[in-house]
């Protein structure tokens, strides 16, 4: 008789006989494996493809919007309590007034259940905040709210790398200075749609005070300036110029009173070591733009500027050489007379490493060089003037050229269509260029249909 295991079940049927036999049940289907657990990594990763994946109501059964799919997913299970609420709160999208007041009702409650007495010293879920997205806020009348909830949240959120604001939020000199006091800011890597309207930057200390003379001009100096000093780690950078008043005539900056000693010259740069994309959008005359075009940046690789600033500021001068990607943007009204002459001519050779570069207009004008390692070039419309100066091997690593403002026609339209008007001289580039091994996109980003 087998030795009988731990795992046998015994049956037996009659257990009060004196001699009572016993039966060894025997199971009918193999021993299924005991199921392996996903880690919790797996799991995490699968819940941020669901938490952030495109949502349609209408193909859900019950009807429930995305916020409240996403909330009902934390209920489902005890693992999936605790691998949903961090990827909820990771990246905020606020779009409302009342969505901002929610969201700082939420980390506020988590802050007050807090206590000293935890192994972890910031509290959730304002710690679990990795990007902050302010972009399609308008605050229209609640200005005041936003920026009296900003001012109380923002010290919260110790892990913030990235905050996109709306040009429209006026931020207070006690919200910048909450912003830039807390423990985010040196580990901010992102922050664009910051306004500057400033015509002055204020007084600066003057050549060898002391460190307490310096501390003292820096607490009437400009708050945005002040917040970039602090963020030593930020890799994108964008500053809007504040919106335009109705009666912009009366608006201008020369009336402003400007202080004694705010000399740009006066003032340190910022020292931004990491910066990587910077976009300006200011007037050539605003201190902000003096200041960038004395600071270092070893790190830049792409610049976004406006037409007048590129012609009228040494910011490109300054930082062309290292420079791998430029786009200079003019304004729909601007005539494309105006806009070729905001291209440098010496823009090849302000910029010698370039590989991408967006132009306001379709026929620019270049000082002569020999060969320039440019590879995508994005022009308006195509002309032929600009392709004949193509042709001559100014860009031979060219291989993308793209026209913002039109479109390839659809297939099936008829041949003599093709031939004509916008459409016609895009197929000649196309065929000219094509030997050159040069793709012509469009504004879609599409090649033509054959």
């Amino acid at each position: 008789m087998a030795k009988q295991s731990e795992l046998d079940v015994v049956l037996n049927p009659r257990p009060y006989e004196l001699d009572a036999g016993r039966l060894l049940l025997v199971p009918l289907l193999p021993q299924s494996p005991p199921k392996v657990a996903l880690p919790s990594e797996i799991w995490e990763r699968i819940l941020a493809y669901a938490v952030h994946s495109p949502y349609n109501v209408d193909q859900s059964k019950r009807r429930l919007t995305r916020a409240q799919w996403r909330a009902e997913l934390s209920t489902i299970c005890r693992t999936f309590s605790v691998l949903v609420p961090p990827l909820l709160f990771a990246h905020p999208v606020v779009s409302t007034p009342r969505s901002l007041t929610a969201l700082s009702n939420a980390i506020h409650a988590g802050h007050a259940r807090w206590d000293s007495l935890r192994r972890i010293l910031y509290s959730t879920p304002g710690r679990w905040v990795q990007s902050l997205d302010l972009s399609p806020l308008d605050p229209g009348s609640e200005h005041l709210v936003v920026d009296a909830l900003l001012r109380n949240m923002l010290p919260l959120v110790p892990f913030l790398d990235e905050l996109r604001l709306n040009p429209t939020i006026q931020l207070s000199r006690l919200t910048f200075d909450a912003f830039r006091s807390g423990p985010h800011a040196s580990k901010l890597r992102s922050l664009t749609g910051l306004r500057f309207s400033a015509p002055h930057l204020g007084p600066a200390a003057p050549p060898g005070s002391g460190a307490a003379a310096q501390a003292m001009y820096e607490e009437v100096q400009d708050p945005v300036l002040r917040l970039l000093r602090a963020c030593l780690s930020l890799q994108e950078l964008e500053l809007l110029p504040p919106p335009r008043p109705l009666n912009a005539a009366d608006d201008d900056d020369d009336d402003w009173p400007i202080p004694e000693g705010s000399e740009t010259e006066l003032h340190e740069p910022p020292d931004l070591p990491s910066l990587q994309s910077l976009a300006v959008f200011l007037s050539p005359t605003s201190p902000m733009v003096a200041l960038l075009s004395r600071s270092a940046l070893p790190s830049i690789q792409r610049l976004t500027i406006p037409g007048e600033l590129a012609v009228s500021s040494d910011l490109l001068s300054a930082h062309g050489s290292a420079l791998r990607a430029l786009a200079i943007h003019e304004p729909p009204t601007v005539s494309p007379a105006l806009a070729a002459e905001h291209v440098p001519h010496n823009l090849l050779s302000t910029c010698p490493s370039l590989r991408h570069l967006v132009l306001p207009c379709s026929t620019p004008q270049f000082d002569s060089v020999t060969r320039h390692p440019l590879a995508t070039l994005s022009i308006p419309r195509p002309t032929p003037e600009f392709l004949r100066t193509l042709e001559r091997g100014l860009f031979p690593a060219l291989r993308v050229v793209q026209f913002r403002d039109t479109r390839w026609l659809r297939k099936g339209v008829a041949p003599i269509a093709r031939q004509t008007g916008v459409a016609g001289e895009m197929a000649r580039w196309r065929v000219r260029l094509g030997r050159l091994r040069v793709r012509v996109l469009d504004g879609a980003g599409r090649e033509e249909e054959v």
